[in-house]
């Protein structure tokens, strides 16, 4: 469903609700960056329920999950939909993240969506899924970063179990696509699901032109537009995520590639039949696995001694594994 704005007589507000490491943020810089050029193709992006950085609605998406990070001064849902409500645009956008978050709870999504139509628009779902091994991979390296510095053998036990991992008890995004899609679409109609794949080898900006176009129309052009210098929030190195688990790490630094083939081909297994699924109900298909997996999960680089970094690494992954104690118990809303 793509021609949502082309139906006579409806005003959309589009709902960006990633998922995570799906270039979020970069679409949301465009977004920020661009406001009066998407003002004037009539589309509304809220300054109100924006984050600390003025680009995407984080602070709004906070308030909805109940999470100590809102900030009343930024606005939250009332400031968001007077700001809905006090304009004449034909298409709006919200765009946070943590948006996907709220499938946790299906009475956060009602209050959403009641509270956008009640501004007089019709809302619609934006949803990117990226490959499951990489997005995976990707999410371990940020919420390292982040500071759960849980062993990656227990994060990929959880995948396995829960399909997501946990944090303080709670349940983070969900690898599982088809659970995701159905808790949304249960609540704002199948109907209103835009289901893309995310691309990490597509050309550059050509994830935040089609993003353009699916808000405005597909005639958009991008004269004038300011697109972002640089891929914004890249993943932790290898180097970096071992130096904040607390091992020691290679000297040769590299990109974070912590499976082999063996356990790359087991976790796509993981998701393969969620993924047909979610094909059926929304006609995307979402491989679990792509073929830079494999290659990255090949226990051979460019010179020998990058090779033997790539194995130093990996085991020193390993043994941060050895004897972890079972996971907290799992709290999940939705």
């Amino acid at each position: 469903m793509t021609q949502l704005s082309a139906r006579a007589g409806r005003r959309f507000c589009f709902l960006h609700v990633g998922t995570h490491k799906t270039g979020t943020t970069s679409i949301q810089a465009f977004l920020r960056d661009n406001d009066a050029r998407f003002a004037r193709r009539g589309v509304l992006i809220p300054r109100a329920g924006r984050g600390e950085d003025r680009a995407g609605h984080h602070n709004l998406s906070q308030e909805l999950l109940g999470a100590p990070g809102f900030v009343e001064e930024r606005g939250g849902l009332a400031a968001v939909v007077a700001e809905l409500t006090s304009s004449d645009a034909p298409r709006a956008i919200l765009s946070s993240e943590d948006f996907s978050l709220l499938s946790r709870s299906h009475q956060a999504l009602v209050t959403l969506r009641d509270a956008i139509k009640a501004a007089g628009f019709a809302p619609a779902i934006i949803i990117y899924f990226r490959p499951q091994v990489s997005y995976c991979v990707s999410i371990y390296a940020e919420i390292v970063k982040n500071g759960n510095l849980k062993p990656f053998s227990q994060y990929v036990d959880e995948l396995r179990e829960h399909g997501s991992f946990l944090w303080n008890g709670v349940l983070g995004p969900l690898c599982r696509y088809d659970v995701l899609f159905e808790r949304f679409a249960a609540v704002f109609g199948a109907e209103a699901m835009i289901v893309r794949r995310y691309r990490s080898r597509a050309p550059r900006n050509a994830l935040l032109r089609s993003f353009a176009r699916i808000v405005t129309d597909r005639r958009t052009r991008f004269g004038g537009f300011t697109f972002p210098p640089e891929r914004f929030n890249p993943s932790l190195s290898f180097r970096r995520v071992l130096t904040a688990l607390g091992a020691d790490a290679p000297e040769v630094d590299m990109r974070f590639a912590p499976l082999g083939v063996g356990e790359t081909l087991a976790l796509a297994r993981e998701f393969g039949l969620a993924n047909v699924s979610l094909a059926h109900r929304c006609g995307t298909w979402i491989p679990p696995v792509e073929i830079d997996d494999i290659l990255l999960a090949l226990p051979w680089r460019k010179s020998l001694e990058r090779s033997r970094a790539l194995a130093s690494a990996r085991a020193a992954l390993h043994e941060l594994g050895r004897g972890v104690a079972p996971g907290s118990p799992v709290t999940d809303a939705g």
